[in-house]
């Protein structure tokens, strides 16, 4: 295996074992679409950490940043009333920012 499939295997493997702990992840990864909503309403941190892991390709440089670094707070095990506080304050912030950016 080359360093970069073992580094991506690494990776891979923490974030499932971090997102396992999640919970209600695995109801929100299985729900049919007309359970979703309910569902999603039933577990918001399992909908934010996916939220997180989509927004880690996010286009925004500064927006990727801020995705990136809650990422590797749910990955250290933070509690994610923390981690989805310092994210909304993050991201507001980029936002007063750049609000009227061309």
């Amino acid at each position: 295996m080359s360093m970069a499939a073992a580094s991506i295997r690494y990776y891979t493997d923490r974030e499932r074992i971090a997102y396992q702990k999640i919970s209600g992840m695995d109801e929100v990864l299985s729900a049919r679409p007309a359970e979703r909503n309910a569902v999603n309403a039933q577990y918001p941190d399992a909908v934010f950490a996916i939220m997180i892991h989509d927004e880690m390709v996010c286009g925004i440089s500064e927006v990727r940043d801020i995705a990136q670094k809650a990422h590797s707070a749910i990955l250290n095990g933070e509690k994610i009333g923390n981690i989805r506080y310092r994210y909304s304050r993050e991201l507001d912030q980029y936002f007063a920012n750049h609000t009227w950016d061309d």
